[in-house]
């Protein structure tokens, strides 16, 4: 059963609300901001706690990364222009008081059908990286912060053993010429190469030799901007 938090001042709506939403929903009654740390599908609030709390707010739907987490605010007529500044930030929906439940039923399920197509999109994507037959790694801030289980073998196979030759030789796609060896592990190189520049690399090891194509591309992860990459491997030469 989907949660719904309430997040609300005025306690004639708080109780309202729980009458008409808890035979369809799980409802949780907020009294601090520590609630908003919790699980929950869709927060409501009003425009006391919006305005008190609305940092918060921004910051647990961020943390909610791709995965679209939905505010709905009650306010009365009168109060729409204090909340304004915050509307397209952090509120998704609005509804005007007094509340009148066909309208309250018809946004509720709403705002809560997009957020299942959003848990289910998010769970497909991973679903799909998961079983992708090539290497799937996200960089963020500087670091590889995901790897499918393709790409996890490649970086632990890809280490050098001692043969005398380089480890690693990567060079531009469109740019046959450009060639260098790398210095470092491929973890390190993956990290570097975050440009949308299509590369191949050759990876050398004792057991022989692979080639593999790289291509990057600007996404989002977690909420904030990083990059999408894929590795797929074109040959091998064993020795």
């Amino acid at each position: 059963m989907e949660r719904i938090l309430l997040l609300l001042e005025h306690r004639e709506n708080r109780r309202l609300l729980t009458e008409l939403l808890s035979p369809n929903y799980e409802i949780a009654l907020a009294d601090t901001v520590e609630a908003l740390d919790g699980a929950f599908d869709l927060a409501i609030v009003d425009g006391v706690s919006l305005d008190r709390y609305w940092q918060n707010i921004q910051a647990r739907k961020a943390a909610e990364g791709t995965i679209f987490l939905p505010v709905l605010l009650i306010v009365s007529r009168q109060d729409v222009g204090m909340v304004t500044r915050h509307l397209w930030q952090t509120v998704d929906e609005l509804i005007l008081s007094p509340i009148e439940k066909i309208e309250l039923a018809a946004r509720v399920e709403t705002l809560l059908r997009s957020r299942r197509y959003s848990l289910e999109s998010e769970r497909r994507y991973y679903t799909l990286a998961e079983h992708a037959p090539v290497g799937v790694y996200i960089v963020q801030n500087g670091e590889l912060v995901y790897t499918n289980p393709v790409m996890a073998r490649i970086i632990r196979e890809s280490w050098y053993r001692g043969d005398g030759e380089p480890a690693l030789v990567a060079s531009k796609e469109l740019e046959p010429d450009s060639a260098e060896v790398v210095k470092g592990s491929l973890t390190d190189w993956l990290v570097q190469h975050v440009d949308s520049v299509p590369y191949h690399l050759q990876v050398r090891n004792a057991e022989g030799e692979r080639i593999f194509e790289v291509r990057t591309n600007p996404g989002e992860h977690q909420g904030k901007a990083c990059t999408l990459g894929m590795v797929v491997e074109t040959a091998r030469h064993a020795l």
